[in-house]
């Protein structure tokens, strides 16, 4: 659930954190499987900072 908060929020910062106020942003079903697999299979998008 980590990694797919982390996209989410990584495409709220690209897009225009304002937007958030007025319209939903959502990441599309097959996007969230495809992170959950790759997070199953060791890949992690935090990065240590």
């Amino acid at each position: 659930m980590g990694n797919i908060y982390y996209v989410l929020l990584n495409e709220i910062l690209k897009d225009s954190p304002e937007k958030i106020l007025n319209q939903k942003t959502i990441l599309p079903g097959f996007r969230k499987l495809r992170i959950s697999i790759l997070t199953m299979l060791g890949f992690s998008w935090i990065k240590d900072t």
